[in-house]
């Protein structure tokens, strides 16, 4: 019996030994590093223009102030996690960022399907998370009726893109509209939004909607219902691939009509992949342009010295702003998360290089661009340039 007894004390001393030992480092580990979460797409294919974009912006803008001293002279320490455009990633990347690395703050993802598969962790964890690419509208208005909203958006929303398209429409007097969209869960809420947007406006598709993959090789059945009834504008709410397929169908059928998309066909690959004579007229959207200002000017100039070139600029700048405003709130309150999303709402100082206003958000308000922060660019000779009109 005695001898049983001793090797329970034994046991148990061992016991309290190690939680004494490893209890300090436990904390010393957790706090020994200012943990920022970025999880997006930055695999190749026409999702990794966009999470690669944002990458080099949320690297540049934790690289700046790392070499400014960082906070209180501890420097930020940036965690990135490819999602490779899938939800089941980005919900596994997006629990580990705040389980695991014990983040102050999130960034991401890429693809609005996925972004919309993680809000909910970043909510119900209480802390921040700043979308940088996805455009739909239900990432900041799912928890909109929450006492405190933990998401935040640096990207221009569909509705608002959309929206600029048909005023040029209008103004333009294109009477025969056609709309074909991606089977993608970006495309199919762009394509009912797109709708609501229509009938707000008075203004009638001349045939019904279609659909396709963006992996589609041929579309010219659907193409052809257009011609079939002379439409005059395309609404095509697809991705790269999938608008490359369109004009190559238009040339099969000899069928040629102005064709326009939300800022996904401004991605680089969308010149890669169909090239100059391809993608030659085709109208999207921007909110960042590197010869839109002086603050542009220089930071496309810094984009350029750090990677050798800025190839998609209006990531890269949406990444870069996205970062700085959490690096703000961590210079006020701290990597308290809570703290830390209070103070990103509060905000009403802050210098973008996009057209970012000084105060981007509201308790009510998560959208850091309204109806005006963007503009019309269309593809000439290989380069998006801004659309007069």
């Amino acid at each position: 019996m005695k001898k049983r007894e001793r090797f329970s004390l034994i046991i148990t001393f061992v016991i309290i030994l190690l939680l004494v030992i490893s209890f300090p480092a436990t904390r010393q580990a957790i706090g020994a590093e200012l943990n920022l979460g970025y999880a997006g797409a930055v695999v190749g294919g026409h999702l990794g223009d966009y999470g690669q974009g944002n990458k080099q912006g949320i690297e540049l803008a934790v690289k700046r102030y790392n070499e400014k001293g960082g906070y209180k002279g501890q420097k930020a320490n940036l965690i990135i996690y490819d999602t490779e455009g899938k939800p089941p990633k980005a919900v596994e990347n997006i629990t580990r960022l705040i389980t695991r690395d014990k983040c102050f703050a999130l960034l991401g993802a890429t693809a609005s399907g996925e972004t919309l598969a993680i809000i909910d962790i970043a909510q119900e964890n209480e802390v921040p998370l700043i979308v940088p690419a996805s455009t739909a509208a239900e990432v900041t208005q799912r928890h909109i009726n929450k006492p405190k909203i933990y998401i935040y958006r640096v990207s221009l929303i569909d509705t608002y893109q959309i929206s600029l398209i048909l005023d040029y429409i209008q103004a333009k007097g294109f009477k025969k509209l056609a709309l074909l969209n991606s089977t993608s869960g970006w495309g199919e809420m762009a394509r009912e939004d797109t709708l609501k947007q229509l009938a707000a406006r008075n203004l009638k598709l001349a045939v019904p909607p279609e659909r396709c993959n963006d992996t589609d090789t041929d579309m010219t059945s659907q193409l052809s219902k257009f011609k079939a009834v002379d439409a005059d504008f395309l609404l095509a709410m697809v991705y790269s691939p999938g608008a490359v397929q369109i004009v190559k169908s238009m040339q099969k059928i000899n069928f040629k009509l102005p064709m326009a998309s939300t800022w996904g066909l401004i991605a680089p690959n969308y010149l890669a992949l169909g090239g100059k004579e391809i993608v030659e007229g085709t109208i999207t959207v921007a909110s960042f342009a590197p010869d839109a200002n002086d603050k542009a000017k220089a930071f496309h100039q810094m984009v350029v010295k750090e990677y050798g070139k800025d190839f998609f600029p209006v990531c890269t700048a949406q990444g870069y702003d996205a970062t700085n405003l959490i690096l703000r709130a961590l210079d006020k309150v701290g990597p308290d998360p809570k703290k830390i999303r209070d103070a990103i709402e509060s905000l009403d100082d802050f210098e973008g290089v996009t057209s970012i206003p000084k105060k981007p958000f509201g308790p009510k308000n998560h959208e850091s661009y309204g109806p005006k922060d963007g503009y019309l660019v269309i593809w000439r000779d290989g380069v998006p340039v801004r659309l007069q009109y």
